[in-house]
């Protein structure tokens, strides 16, 4: 714990913590001690090391920065990433020096976010956040106040609910595609629907993963890290038939062409659903055709099986059907 004295028109800083011994130093502006004292707080959370001049002046904008340069780029499905970072650049907190920020900043910028966003978006946003501070003290040596924003409580995000989407709304986007003559964008969303594959994982669908018989695909990118192979279903077999190219991307659109296109068919068709709300329709409409969570597990690429419950509604009647026939041997 910092305490700040006036003492004989000079400003004392004392810092103190439990199993430490105290140090304490004078200054002739208030400012400065204070600004001591947030280093001397940090340095003791982060192993007991001094924090060296230079590293005082570096901002959270500064590490943002490097973090969007150095980072980002290396992991999948960066745009939305992107987006987060460059909107953190943007808040007051950001032109703050990195030893001068605490836990107050941080909840500051919890309330005013959650203002304006669900408490899901608001908890990946923060993710993005203590991934980046993480990272520049772990692998750069930046003395950043990751401790700080571990002291502050976050909101539970909002239970999950699939909005499930109807044959009409997909009727009116595809239709507006088709009068457009936009047949790229009208195969990522019909396969998205077929599939139930992610966005990046259609757009790096290249002609080679399609199997010659045109009944499975070969899933080489994936959020979780893991390549899988994808039986397909007869409409999405007839579909891939359909297509004049048979070389290069199946979809040979760039994720951003897909998204602004996606958004005027969506617009124009007057449907709320977003793009990747096909991927949830589809792993729903996959339950209701009677497969088990462990095979849609393997048709969706989801790590684990309790990230599927939510998908799977239990029909009642179809379970008292089969309870019905059991029967146990005589004893």
């Amino acid at each position: 714990m910092a305490t700040i004295r006036k003492r004989n028109e000079r400003w004392q800083a004392q810092v103190r913590r439990v199993g430490i011994a105290p140090v304490s130093r004078t200054f002739t502006r208030r400012a400065d001690a204070v600004a001591w004292s947030l280093a001397q707080e940090l340095s003791i959370e982060t192993g007991g090391q001094l924090v060296p001049k230079h590293k005082q002046s570096q901002t959270l904008a500064d590490l943002l920065e490097r973090y969007e340069r150095d980072v980002v780029p290396r992991k999948r499905g960066n745009a939305a990433e992107v987006y987060v970072t460059k909107a953190l650049r943007r808040l007051p907190m950001a032109k703050k020096r990195l030893v001068h920020i605490n836990a107050a900043d941080f909840a500051e910028f919890r309330d005013d976010r959650l203002e304006t966003v669900k408490p899901a978006t608001l908890r990946r946003q923060m993710n993005v956040l203590r991934h980046a501070l993480h990272t520049a003290g772990r692998e750069w040596g930046w003395v950043v106040p990751l401790g700080e924003l571990e002291k502050i409580e976050l909101p539970n995000a909002a239970q999950f609910h699939v909005e499930r989407i109807s044959d009409d709304a997909i009727n009116a986007v595809t239709e507006f595609l088709a009068s457009r003559r936009n047949k790229a964008i009208a195969t990522a969303v019909k396969l998205s629907l077929h599939t139930g594959m992610r966005r990046g994982e259609l757009l790096s669908l290249r002609w080679s993963d399609v199997a010659k018989d045109h009944k499975s695909i070969f899933v080489r990118t994936s959020k979780s890290g893991f390549s899988r192979t994808l039986p397909l279903t007869s409409d999405a077999s007839d579909l891939l038939r359909s297509l004049s190219r048979t070389e290069g991307h199946v979809v040979p659109i760039s994720a951003n062409a897909l998204k602004l296109a996606f958004q005027r068919a969506r617009t124009a068709a007057g449907v709320r659903f977003r793009f990747h709300d096909l991927r949830h329709e589809a792993i729903s409409r996959f339950f209701e055709m009677g497969l088990t969570i462990p095979e849609v597990q393997a048709l969706s690429g989801h790590r684990t099986l309790s990230q599927l419950s939510r998908y799977a509604h239990p029909d009642l009647a179809r379970i008292a059907d089969k309870l019905a026939s059991f029967r146990l041997p005589p004893s």
